[in-house]
């Protein structure tokens, strides 16, 4: 799922869901009432881009999020995707070390 933020939680593109564009989902919890939107903002305003672990229709979910600058303005395009569980994330991140 590919996502494009500005700063203040609007959508401006969703990949997967099209009817967010124009909407503010600052406000928008994970299924353990985390402020997810604002986690990923407050992340790339410290560090430029990273990655944030949420608990999303009850799986886990992972979301890589990086603050691009352009000349209309300063925008967060995030990526997330559900890995098939977190041993196997495990062992794949372990697999790629590894090599």
């Amino acid at each position: 799922r590919l996502t494009i933020l500005d700063l203040e939680g609007n959508v401006l593109a969703d990949a997967a869901e099209p009817v967010l564009i124009g909407h503010n989902i600052l406000k928008i919890r994970d299924s353990e009432g985390r402020l997810v939107v604002q986690d990923v903002i407050n992340m790339v305003q410290k560090q430029g881009y990273g990655w944030v672990s949420l608990v999303d229709k009850h799986a886990y979910k992972m979301v890589y999020a990086e603050l691009v600058e352009t000349p209309d303005g300063k925008f967060i395009v995030s990526a997330g995707f559900w890995p098939s569980s977190k041993e196997k994330s495990a062992q794949g991140l372990m697999q790629k070390a590894v090599i």
